[in-house]
């Protein structure tokens, strides 16, 4: 292939950028260098198979590519992944790469869910800024002997990454803030011969040390439904985030906390039942779950966090049961089909915004309509409008 009689052999910067219909990409022989954003925002592309020969990615290449799933060949004469070549991939399985590389740019990973890599590389010397935030499907990570430097919040919100086996020189300890990997990591192991506390259990992986359980992601992130096991303690932040097919889930009773985004955009779940000794729900655990219509919040969860219900625009049932202190900011904002509510005589504080823009709420029953310094709540109608309009911004206290 020819271009004004020169050979082609490259993909020029924003070659393809925003192509929306393009499904599937093979690179031939030919090419060897892949210009920046040559391929960015292309939401409907699922394969790439790359060339042996290419030995240049530019930054941001496939950067928001959220339906790219598979990427064929990555080539061993890669010697760099750019900033920002693969971020916002949230579909990208790659469980391995290229022994070639030395350095990986900032956010070249970012917000790869389903980025399930098990080891860095011997000759990997660089990690950059944010390269691996949000990569909430890494969980148990080898950190090759050459590895010299990991950046500023390199693995970022990688909640479900509890074990490392770290080779290095670099001084990494528990709840390290080097590159936040140690933020979440429960142990460290220094010889590869120590045996993995992750373990799989029915197409899920745990953290498993003997004494807890903890549920860390699922195998098949495109799985319909799932029972978590029995003695299981917590889900990690981003546990099912993005996980759209998720249609049902069962909780175990054992279940305590919920982490940050656990179930955040699982656009088909329908139903969630949260077990009676949850104490604790992260923020935007719920987030855009569009399809989720009924939720009962147990009075074991004191807090309820920031946004963790946020944009549920199908949820029309919500029971909150006494021992609820406290409804976060925003964390009912959006909940566009929500119609009525009742507020438990235990509940003291609805932080601004808690019902903002919830545009069919008619109705709020508080079960104790004295104390809030508004006068006495005993009009369900005056009270929506209360806290969907008038004082939507304000925070309410109980005296």
């Amino acid at each position: 292939v020819t271009s004004g009689g020169n050979a082609v052999t490259q993909i020029a910067e924003n070659a393809f950028k925003n192509n929306t219909t393009m499904q599937s990409i093979i690179i031939p022989a030919f090419i060897t260098s892949i210009g920046a954003s040559a391929f960015a925002k292309c939401s409907s592309l699922i394969s790439v198979n790359l060339s042996d020969n290419i030995t240049s990615i530019g930054e941001s290449a496939f950067d928001g590519c959220s339906e790219l799933s598979t990427i064929k060949k990555l080539s061993k004469r890669l010697t760099e992944i750019k900033a920002r070549t693969f971020s916002s991939c949230y579909s990208l399985k790659i469980n391995e790469l290229p022994n070639s590389i030395e350095t990986i740019g900032e956010s070249a990973f970012s917000a790869c869910k389903s980025l399930a890599i098990k080891s860095l590389h011997e000759h990997l010397k660089n990690i950059g800024n944010s390269a691996f935030a949000v990569c909430s499907s890494i969980t148990s990570l080898v950190i090759n002997k050459k590895l010299e430097s990991i950046e500023y919040r390199a693995f970022d919100e990688c909640y479900g990454m509890v074990e490392i086996y770290n080779l290095s020189n670099i001084d990494i300890k528990l709840g390290s803030d080097i590159g936040d990997i140690g933020l979440y990591v429960k142990v460290i192991h220094k010889d590869l011969n120590e045996p993995t506390k992750v373990k799989i259990y029915n197409g899920a992986e745990y953290y498993d040390d003997g004494v807890s359980k903890i549920f860390l992601t699922m195998v098949d992130r495109t799985s319909a439904s799932i029972t978590i096991e029995s003695g299981c303690i917590e889900i990690v932040g981003s546990a099912f985030e993005f996980c759209t097919n998720l249609t049902s889930i069962t909780i175990p009773e054992s279940v305590k906390k919920i982490g940050d985004w656990a179930f955040h955009e699982c656009s088909s779940l329908l139903s969630v039942t949260i077990p009676n000794r949850v104490t604790a729900i992260g923020k935007d655990a719920f987030r855009d779950c569009s399809s989720l219509t009924s939720v009962t919040i147990p009075g074991s969860v004191r807090q309820l966090e920031e946004s963790v219900f946020q944009d549920c625009t199908n949820l029309k049932t919500v029971t909150i049961e006494e021992g609820v202190v406290e409804l976060g900011w925003l964390s009912f904002s959006g909940c566009s089909s929500l119609t009525s509510i009742t507020i438990p005589a235990s509940v003291k504080t609805i932080v601004g915004e808690a019902f903002a823009d919830c545009t069919s709420l008619t109705s709020v029953t508080f079960k104790d309509p004295n104390g809030w310094g508004i006068g006495p709540l005993t009009d369900p109608a005056t009270n929506a409008k209360y806290l969907t309009d008038r004082y939507k911004g304000q925070n309410w206290y109980k005296s």
